[in-house]
């Protein structure tokens, strides 16, 4: 491989890098934003809750019913943006391992698939030591935080139900 096409391709290499922080960066603030406008709804229910005659006109159960809807909602709606941005990383993923692959001299994302995702042993022989996964880490991270919008699902779930009974039986 000629200087140049090397030096394009390491190139190509740290801007992937860049981009990967730059897409996990976004998750995590994207993370904090949803979380905090659930919280922020569930602010406003315990409002509704604490003061029997509702707000404003709402009574309890309508105010449940309609936080519920707007929570279940945001909820799917970050589920969707979440599920995106994880494939923007994986692909990020995959290009830096090929990239790797045709330098010849990297490995670090290579192996941090080996160990991570395929979870075999990495032999750092250099230290005398081997990387091992074990147990719960053998989970994805991207894909447990994957599952929070579901969790926060499963709660405006409740309260919509909730909502909903104390709606017909009055």
């Amino acid at each position: 491989m000629e200087d140049r096409q090397k030096k394009l391709l390491l190139e190509e290499y740290r801007l992937n890098v860049e981009l990967m922080i730059h897409d996990d960066r976004l998750r995590q603030q994207r993370i904090t934003n949803f979380l905090t406008a659930n919280s922020l709804l569930a602010l406003a229910l315990g409002a509704f809750l604490s003061n029997p005659a509702g707000i404003k006109g709402f009574s309890i159960e309508m105010g449940m019913i309609l936080l519920s809807l707007f929570g279940l909602g945001l909820s799917l709606l970050w589920y969707f943006i979440q599920a995106r941005n994880s494939e923007y990383i994986r692909f990020r993923r995959f290009q830096l391992r090929s990239l790797e692959a045709r330098l010849g001299y990297l490995t670090t994302f290579r192996r941090t698939h080996m160990g991570l995702n395929l979870h075999q042993p990495i032999e750092f022989s250099e230290l005398g030591e081997t990387f091992s996964l074990g147990g719960p880490a053998k989970a994805s991270s991207t894909y447990r935080e994957g599952s929070l919008p579901f969790i926060i699902i499963g709660f405006w779930g409740v309260v919509l139900l909730k909502g909903l009974l104390m709606l017909a039986s009055s």
